[in-house]
């Protein structure tokens, strides 16, 4: 049955169903122009397309498919919408439609969603909208929120949601009310399924309750809105290398165990904010049977101070509650791998109720707040409180008649903004730390009044602090932006930069204090107030803002079309040359695509990443950063490639990536030989990936032979095609590819099982193929490279990951 109007037509065509009426049919299409209104009576059909039409289900309606597959018409967007009645079909498929659930029941059963092919499925794949304001979505098998070309997403306010599986992979989870219940739910995150998209679940209101919740890869982002918001895993919630969001105060209702698997404290940072009160003695494990629940260790010990909050997967409170509650500590994964020794967890507010049992298995547990109830079980080691010294601040310099308010805020120091520094700019340390409050409209109205532009904060710590912070109070030294090197440096003994300083306070058992004391200047220029303090972080203390000073060019994309070389994508606007620094830290894509461009200075972080394609060419006057998890991508294309030089050093750090994306001349083209992407005075680091991209002309398609960082001071990757027959991907064609080709031959398969021609099945032209190549190798490495020790079998390992297209899985 078709309903719809023929292309080029101007007519609404309209088909109601009301009462008892019953419609069956062997396919449904309601087209563009179509409306399909069912407000009663039962349909059932084996296949229902809306394709650019509308289906209304609503009232009493009953809806009987096999399959449901809502995709673009010739000139409308599809929509299903359902306010009441019950949807039943096996398959539900969405493409650049909306399904919205605003009443009834929608039942789905037995289905996968890939994002190719959502035949098969229940679910989201393609550019898409699923909306659920209300109403009862029940999945019995797998909802997939999947798309690489567009954005897919599953909008929810209200209702039930009930599935087995969830998997977000390229899309969109979105929670402001309602009701959410999955015994698994997966973010993917990682390079193969998200190289240019991003995986996010998101929790703002309402209530998801989980037995296993997996968030991994790079790409992958968890995000709780605060106390709106309920979490409850019943088995596993496991984060790995992806980003945790929570801005406020949120509480997670555990019966089962946390698993950090990240080595990435920057991007789990949040957990600062989060409480995990475990309720239940068992959980599930997602492998079968029960286990006692279990908490992941992963900070840096550095003993019972303040600083262990800092960047090292601290957690904001802990609690084992009802009696009923029993955690054990654990430290089976290497979170911090640049660092010897075992690992512990710091946590803000930690609280053991009657009846609960903790076992530490030997693992340190520090905390800043919390009580251990008599009658609670504690084995392996015992909780150690963090000592919280006490601080003083006053101004100096206040005109008579004036007062400047300086209150100090422990309580409040979720920053951790004060900066112990011991002797030389290397050896700066974050130490103990709280917040001091001061009112900007009293310093401005008391700077008004006096005799210099600048007052004096006079900041006393006391002798425990001294004594924690562990070194001699006379290596304190301020902390000062230079402007000739536009960088903020340690001041040594004078206070030169200091802007209406003129001379040190060389006493630090000066009048003001009988103990150690700092200072910091404050000063209003241009309406911005700024604060050096020889014992705080740059960026100031309590709520003072401290802009970075000029000149300095940050990316800010208005100018709308991601290019380096648009003015108006930089604030200030203008174009970054090698007088002025450049920083990318929004998470945006930055593109170079043309020569001659510069910079005094490059930074890129907070996952954003530069891209530089064959005609672009960036050459950096002084340093260039790549921060953690941010990247550096180079196009190759022929025999040419991207450049990004730098001219003093290249700052690599571990889990900064670099992406060569091969750019085919024609589709017969081949790369093979050695690509300079950057050349370099000095560098730190290597890059910890090397690939991208998911098409047969990407880097994923090749092996990278070695990467030379030594000779004439520059990266050189060496890059050979992939040999045809190679299916076990170690370099040589040999008698097992064969016997690989031999026990899927007559089957249908990807590379890895013989298919060399790619053309869905493993027949006699792939043995033909293997039969050519057999005895091929990969060429060897140039004479030239030199790779660092380790690099060649970490790429290749991690080539072969993209190489064969399977998704990444870690094991429980």
């Amino acid at each position: 049955m078709g309903l719809g109007d023929p292309v080029g037509a101007d007519i609404t065509c309209r088909y109601e169903l009301g009462g008892s009426g019953v419609l069956a049919a062997g396919s449904v299409d309601v087209a563009d122009n179509g409306v399909f209104y069912q407000s009663g009576g039962a349909v059932e059909t084996g296949n229902l397309y809306i394709s650019g039409g509308k289906y209304e289900l609503t009232g009493e309606g009953q809806l009987l498919t096999f399959n449901t597959r809502i995709e673009k018409g010739y000139a409308s967007d599809p929509t299903f919408v359902q306010t009441g009645g019950v949807h039943q079909t096996k398959y539900l498929s969405l493409y650049n439609g909306v399904y919205e659930l605003i009443g009834g029941e929608l039942i789905a059963s037995d289905e996968q969603v890939t994002s190719s092919d959502a035949e098969s499925g229940s679910g989201i794949a393609g550019p898409m909208k699923f909306v659920q304001r209300a109403g009862t979505n029940t999945v019995d098998g797998s909802l997939r929120i999947s798309n690489f070309e567009g954005e897919a997403s599953y909008e929810m306010s209200g209702g039930l949601l009930n599935a087995r599986s969830v998997d977000i992979s390229v899309g969109l989870f979105l929670q402001t009310g309602g009701q959410f219940v999955a015994e698994r739910i997966e973010v993917d995150g990682g390079a193969y399924w998200c190289p240019f998209g991003e995986s996010r679940l998101e929790l703002l209101a309402g209530a998801i309750e989980v037995t296993h919740l997996h968030v991994f890869g790079d790409g992958a982002t968890f995000k709780v809105g605060g106390s709106s918001a309920e979490m409850t895993v019943h088995g596993e919630l496991l984060l790995e290398d992806c980003r945790f969001i929570c801005d406020s105060p949120s509480d997670f209702t555990m019966e089962g165990y946390f698993a950090n698997y990240s080595t990435m404290p920057e991007m789990l940072s949040d957990l600062v904010n989060l409480t995990m009160t475990f309720v239940g003695g068992a959980a599930e494990h997602p492998d079968g049977g029960l286990v006692v629940p279990s908490f992941e260790v992963g900070g840096i010990d550095v003993g019972p101070v303040l600083s262990g909050f800092d960047m090292n997967f601290a957690l904001g409170g802990l609690n084992l509650a009802s009696g009923t509650g029993k955690l054990d500590l654990t430290d089976g994964y290497d979170n911090q791998p640049g660092w010897e020794g075992d690992e512990a967890l710091y946590v803000i507010d930690l609280n053991i109720t009657d009846g609960c049992e903790l076992n530490l298995n030997g693992h340190r547990l520090y905390y800043l707040n919390g009580s251990i109830a008599p009658s609670a079980t504690v084995i392996g080691g015992f909780p150690e409180p963090i000592p919280v010294p006490g601080a003083s601040a006053e101004f100096d310099g206040v005109p008579t008649g004036h007062s400047v308010t300086a209150e100090t805020d422990i309580a409040s120091s979720a920053g951790y903004g004060t900066m112990g520094m011991r002797e030389g700019e290397d050896n700066d340390i974050r130490a103990l730390s709280w917040t001091v409050h001061v009112d900007e409209a009293e310093v401005a109205d008391a700077i008004a009044a006096a005799s210099e532009d600048y007052l004096t904060l006079i900041i006393g710590y006391d002798a425990q602090e001294i004594e924690l912070l562990g070194m001699d109070e006379t290596s304190l030294r301020p902390y000062r932006w230079d402007e000739d090197t536009a960088k903020w440096i340690l001041g040594g003994t004078t206070t030169d930069g200091l802007a209406g300083m003129s001379e040190f306070i060389d006493d630090l058992h000066s009048d003001y204090h009988d103990y150690g004391l700092g200072f910091c200047g404050l000063n209003v220029s241009e309406d911005l107030l700024w604060i050096n303090v020889n014992h705080a972080s740059t960026y100031g203390v309590g709520g003072v803002g401290v802009p970075e000073p000029s000149p300095l060019l940050a990316w800010d994309n208005q100018g709308g079309d991601s290019t380096w070389a648009t003015a108006a994508n930089w604030d200030p606007d203008g174009v970054p040359d090698a007088t002025l620094p450049a920083r990318i830290a929004n998470g945006d894509t930055v593109l170079l695509n043309s020569a001659g461009q510069a910079a005094k200075t490059v930074s890129v972080e907070n996952s954003s990443a530069l891209h530089v394609t064959t005609g672009g060419q960036l050459t950096v006057a002084e340093d260039m950063a790549i921060k953690s998890s941010s990247k550096l991508a180079i196009a190759v294309s022929g025999s040419a490639c991207g450049r990004a030089d730098v001219t003093g050093m290249l700052q690599l750090e571990p889990t900064a990536s670099l992406l060569l994306n091969w750019v085919p001349i024609d589709p017969a083209s081949k790369f093979g030989g050695d690509y300079v992407v950057a050349a370099y005075g000095a560098r730190t680091g290597e890059f910890s990936t090397i690939g991208g991209g998911d098409d047969l002309y990407s880097i994923g398609v090749a092996y990278v032979a070695g990467v030379d960082y030594e000779t004439d001071n520059q990266i050189t990757v060496s890059l050979h095609s992939l040999l045809d027959g190679d299916a076990d991907l170690n370099g040589k064609v040999d008698f097992g590819d064969y016997m690989i080709l031999e026990a899927a031959f007559g089957d249908t398969g990807g590379w890895s099982k013989g298919d060399f021609d790619l053309d869905g099945d493993v027949d006699v032209g792939d043995y033909m193929i293997l039969e050519a190549a057999f005895g091929d190798t990969v060429p060897a490495v140039a004479a030239a490279a030199v790779p660092e020790p380790g690099t060649l079998v970490m790429l290749l390992g991690a080539l072969a990951g993209l190489v064969v297209a399977t998704r990444r899985r870690r094991a429980a």
